[in-house]
């Protein structure tokens, strides 16, 4: 599945949750009362994000979706106000040098805001020593 048809898929599922979750997406110019969430998070293994091995839905204000870890993830979008690159790295954790890349993708609104993040990873540990708890689905 090319990257377009994952995007798409992404797209989709970010409007299925705001059906639900009664929310409008509206542009970004308009002042919504609440910065709201609503992402797909996928993780896939190799350097392509084709057909995702891995997928989870996570909202936020109120906190929901299939995320294993929705609100500890919430807090810390809320931190780096949605910016995956920004998040903490946890030097303690220590990773091999094995290289077995996996990619991570987020796309959606996160704060109120439109995110299409993708990055490849050496490998699974480097991934969670990055991103904390986020693409831990």
């Amino acid at each position: 599945m090319s990257r377009i048809r994952v995007l798409a898929a992404a797209a989709g599922a970010v409007a299925a949750l705001a059906t639900v979750a009664g929310i409008a997406i509206a542009p970004a110019a308009s002042a919504a009362p609440a910065k709201s969430t609503m992402l797909v998070l996928t993780v896939t293994e190799g350097e392509v994000a084709s057909t995702a091995d891995r997928m989870a839905t996570l909202t936020c204000n109120p906190t929901g979706g299939s995320h294993p870890m929705a609100a500890q993830v919430c807090s810390a979008l809320t931190v780096v106000q949605g910016a995956p690159q920004m998040l903490d790295a946890d030097g303690a954790i220590m990773c091999t040098r094995i290289y077995q890349p996996v990619t991570a993708t987020m796309f959606g609104i996160a704060n109120g805001r439109f995110v299409d993040y993708q990055h490849t990873f050496g490998n699974a540990c480097e991934m969670r020593a990055a991103t904390g708890s986020l693409f831990q689905i």
